[in-house]
């Protein structure tokens, strides 16, 4: 009997040993769940709050689980205590059945592992969302209280363990007494509670595997809402790179357009600048010269306005006039009235002063002859009239002239224009005509040679200058420019005249009326030649000759049948009488004599 006592004790001990352990496990396994559901609570802030509720609802379940298993546990023991005689296949299942529960426990241990494993995920997914700082402070502080937490659970389980180990004695204590009394009577009914025990821990075991079931069906949900979370963690960030990465491009987008903006206004300031500056200068400039035009306007009025006073004290001092058609016309007659022989000068187009041009010639051939020099009229101090300007009305006009000063004959010398007046003086007066002297005169045929539309432009380019006071700027600046024989000594006033003459008459009625007749001058004598008995002594312009073809032979061609006709070529220019004076007046007094 001892001996099976001893042998209940044991086994009565490993019983309450493997229940301790069982319950220690299932302790353990109840303070996992709950550390595992309170770091669930304090880390995975994404979580919704249906699972925490489901947590929660677990967590109350599991712990009343736990408390009837703890409770069936001490019932158990307390049961064992009265069976002395088991038998050996009991004992068996009974070792059985707390083997699966051990297994039960460490297959819960798993899913808390696993559990673990999902919090971690959530930890990793929460890491990325908020600063890492913040959480590892708060989860050593987390930490710190589990431990305290476990301390002090495992300080309790130790005490219940050594509880435990405490009550083999007592209990076989009363299993000595209780074998004493009560062997035969109780044994079918231990072996009813051994039946009701074992039937208990299978449902123990059962409702611990229904409990490691529910575990893991709520680690499995946890995993997949912690996949879910994940996916959707991924799909948020996922979305939100796009959008950072549309909000980056539209950004980039208007930061170009912005610098795009304002290059186009940097653009438009430079433009606007620089059409600024230059509308300012073409402002300036153009204020500049009208300026400068209203100063030179009235220069030339104030010079023009003194020239004029000049001009008529000068008249009234050298110049001498007559009466002809109701005008007055200026000549000048230079040599001695002993002298017999006339010499009429008929100057060139466009001469300001006739007078005063010709006087150097007219000086040199006055030793021998009277020269008489006519300005007709628009030239020099004679009168300007501008009607009536045809060459037979001038021709009229200078033998008038010839009457009132006495001179029945005479000889005609006529320059350029002058010449060609002369031929039609000396057919229309040939018995008072003693002969002609031409100074590369005009003759007919010379229209053939150059256009009158060329000839009227260049007159007209020589008008524009006029009126623009150019001339008056060239003899103010240069005086050797003036159209005179700059050779003969001229005074001071005589240079007046002629300067002052060129600014107010250069275009007077008379010559711009003679320019216009011109070229119909020359086709109503075409054809003409001077008279048999009127001799023709012609000087020819070596420069006239080489600019226009045949001019000497057209020289030829207005000759008439005379004996004494000469046509002689002289180097120079058209205003032959400048440069070749002495070889004019040296042949002219040969020719006469």
């Amino acid at each position: 009997m001892e001996n099976t006592e001893n042998t209940i004790i044991c086994k009565t001990n490993s019983v309450n040993i493997d229940t301790t352990i069982s319950i220690d496990n299932t302790i353990n396994i109840d303070n996992s769940e709950e550390k595992m559901l309170n770091s669930i609570k304090k880390e995975s802030d994404i979580v919704s709050i249906n699972i925490s509720n489901e947590n929660k609802i677990l967590q109350k379940e599991r712990t009343l689980k736990a408390n009837s298993i703890i409770s069936q546990s001490d019932s158990l023991t307390q049961i064992n205590s009265d069976s002395f005689n088991i038998p050996n296949e009991t004992q068996n299942n009974t070792k059985k059945e707390l083997k699966k529960s051990t297994s039960l426990n460490s297959q819960t241990d798993s899913v808390a592992h696993t559990d673990s494993n999902t919090i971690e995920v959530m930890n990793e997914n929460e890491s990325e969302k908020e600063n890492e700082k913040e959480k590892e402070n708060k989860n050593e502080k987390e930490n710190e209280n589990e431990k305290e937490n476990d301390t002090h659970n495992t300080s309790e389980q130790k005490e219940k363990a050594a509880s435990f180990v405490s009550q083999p004695d007592a209990i076989s204590i009363v299993i000595s007494n209780a074998t004493e009394d009560n062997e035969d009577n109780k044994e079918d009914e231990h072996k009813k509670k051994l039946h009701s025990i074992l039937s208990q821990s299978e449902s123990l075991s059962i409702d611990i595997s229904n409990i490691t079931e529910v575990d893991k069906l709520s680690s499995a949900t946890s995993e997949s809402k912690t996949i879910n979370i994940l996916n959707d963690t991924d799909k948020d960030s996922k979305i939100k790179v796009k959008k950072s990465n549309s909000i980056i491009s539209k950004s980039d987008t208007a930061s170009k357009d912005v610098d795009d903006n304002q290059e186009k206004q940097e653009k438009q300031k430079k433009k606007k600048g620089f059409i600024y500056i230059v509308v300012h200068l073409i402002i300036w400039l153009i204020s500049l010269v009208v300026f400068i035009l209203m100063c030179y306007g009235y220069f030339c009025l104030i010079c023009s306005i003194n020239e004029g006073r000049d001009l008529e004290d000068l008249d009234k001092k050298y110049f001498n006039k007559t009466e002809v058609n109701e005008h007055y016309m200026s000549f000048n007659i230079v040599g001695n009235e002993n002298n017999k022989t006339t010499i009429v000068i008929l100057p060139r187009m466009g001469s300001p002063s006739p007078i005063i041009e010709y006087k150097p010639l007219a000086e040199a051939l006055s030793s021998k002859y009277r020269v008489v020099t006519i300005e007709p009229f628009g030239y020099g101090f004679s009168e300007d009239v501008g009607d009536n300007r045809t060459m037979e009305n001038i021709i009229y006009e200078f033998h008038e002239f010839v009457k009132k000063i006495g001179i029945d004959k005479y000889y005609l010398m006529g320059h350029s224009l002058g010449g060609l007046y002369s031929l039609k003086w000396a057919k229309d007066y040939t018995n008072e005509v003693l002969g002609f002297i031409g100074l590369d005169s005009s003759v007919p045929g010379i229209e053939k040679i150059e256009t009158e539309e060329k000839f009227l432009a260049e007159k007209d380019r020589a008008e524009t200058i006029h009126k623009l006071g150019l001339n008056r700027l060239n003899n103010i600046l240069k005086s050797d420019l003036l159209p005179i024989d700059h050779s003969y000594k001229y005074t001071d006033d005589e240079l007046k005249i002629e300067k002052f003459l060129i600014n107010k008459k250069a275009f007077s009625k008379g010559i711009v009326e003679d320019i216009k007749n011109y070229y119909g001058n020359l086709s109503k004598l075409s054809g003409a030649k001077f008279p048999d008995q009127v001799p023709v002594l012609s000087f020819v312009s070596s420069e006239s000759n080489k600019k226009f073809d045949k001019w000497n032979d057209l020289q030829h061609q207005v000759l008439g049948n005379n004996t004494r006709n000469e046509v002689i070529i002289l180097d120079g220019p058209h205003n032959i009488h400048y440069e070749q004076k002495d070889a004019i007046v040296k042949k002219v007094k040969e020719w006469i004599n």
